[in-house]
């Protein structure tokens, strides 16, 4: 994702609009960005941090939304400090 530095989901949301508005991202990239803060939003750590998007490379992981046992090779969005894994 891009950098839009730290602060609440609107202050990051106008930092992103004025990027596209100066023409430094495209609509498309503003666009997927846009989706990639709501989904963040929609469900994310505790600790309200960014979230990675990550592949699983063992079993044993749990996704801490819906409570369901993650494959291998299975995609999640991850705070590592937190220790906080999404499926969806």
């Amino acid at each position: 994702g891009l950098d839009l530095g730290t602060g609440s989901l609107a202050l990051r949301i106008v930092r992103l609009k004025g990027m596209v508005n100066t023409g430094k991202i495209s609509a498309e990239q503003h666009e997927r960005e846009l989706k990639r803060l709501l989904r963040v939003r929609a469900f994310g750590c505790p600790g309200n941090c960014q979230l990675v998007k990550d592949t699983i490379e063992t079993a044993g992981w749990t996704c801490n939304v819906c409570e369901r046992d993650l494959s291998p090779a299975e995609i999640v969005w991850s705070c590592p400090d937190c220790d906080w894994d999404g499926c969806k």
